[in-house]
């Protein structure tokens, strides 16, 4: 639906510059409002009130008459809004998201998917908006199944915070605090890509799954401190309680049942669903990921 206001003062603003541009232009060519009327082909009076603005309903082809009788040139620019279209709305995604919206749900919480925010210049669409009704407390989660830009999806969540107080307000939410969340794949690779920028998660995303677990189930009643964000494995095919997952940074030592996104993905027998966890990670594994971190 068009916001009528909004596109009234669009029409008034354009009609306001072009009137403006004419009668600059015809006074410094020193032409009286008859001349310029005669060589566009309209009358004088149409002249006055295309300079003052008064024609809300003026014809394109007539603007343009006048506007080439004193030879003023066209720059036509539209600026359309930036739309964020996300990589990854691959079967992976979309099972993480519907895994973590039935979760969500099953806590006692309102969820929506795909859920539009942004401004009149950027578009988004936040993978889950989930809000808590008792503690009037909104979380913005985006899902990934693979970390490719750290600092874009920390961007990313940030403006989707920004966004999610209206996106909320309009479906009659009225949360009371937003906290931006990051949920993964549960992979090898993803715990790699997360090992090697620990500084940046440590600093910026310092609620993690179990903590993360008691807001989702109301444990913890103190919220989040402001700009705090969350962090946590996810795996569609798990069916533990505790189905938010630790990562290597939190000192999960484990090996996760998936090497990367493709592999989740990859058909598995039953032989091999039951064999996929893997033990304990190697001692040169653990070494070698202490040794990364202690270099940091």
């Amino acid at each position: 639906m068009v916001d009528m206001p909004h596109a009234d003062a669009v029409t008034r603003n354009i009609l306001l510059a072009i009137g403006s541009t004419t009668r600059s232009t015809r006074i410094a060519r020193r032409w009286p409002q008859r001349r310029l009327a005669t060589l566009a082909g309209v009358s004088q009076s149409l002249i006055a009130r295309f300079e003052q603005a008064r024609m809300p309903d003026l014809p394109l082809a007539t603007a343009v008459r006048v506007l080439d009788a004193l030879d003023i040139g066209v720059d036509l620019r539209l600026l359309a809004p930036r739309v964020a279209t996300a990589s990854q709305r691959d079967r992976a995604h979309a099972r993480c998201v519907a895994y973590v919206a039935r979760r969500l749900e099953r806590a006692g919480f309102i969820v929506a998917t795909e859920a539009e925010v942004g401004t009149e210049r950027w578009r988004g669409f936040v993978d889950i908006l989930g809000f808590d009704p008792s503690s009037h407390m909104l979380l913005v989660i985006e899902v990934k199944t693979a970390i490719d830009d750290v600092g874009a999806i920390d961007r990313q969540i940030g403006v989707y915070e920004q966004g999610a107080w209206q996106a909320a307000h309009a479906r009659g939410w009225r949360p009371r605090a937003v906290t931006g969340v990051l949920l993964v794949l549960a992979t090898k690779e993803n715990d790699r890509r997360l090992e090697e920028n620990r500084a940046h998660f440590d600093r910026v995303h310092r609620i993690r799954s179990r903590a993360l677990l008691g807001l989702v189930e109301r444990a913890v009643s103190e919220p989040p401190a402001r700009g705090e964000r969350g962090l946590a494995m996810v795996d569609p095919a798990s069916r533990r309680r505790a189905w938010l997952l630790s990562t290597w940074l939190d000192g999960r030592r484990t090996n996760v049942r998936y090497e990367d996104r493709s592999d989740y993905l990859a058909p598995r027998t039953g032989a091999a669903r039951r064999s996929a966890p893997g033990g304990r990670l190697s001692a040169a594994r653990v070494a070698d990921a202490a040794g990364r971190s202690s270099t940091r």
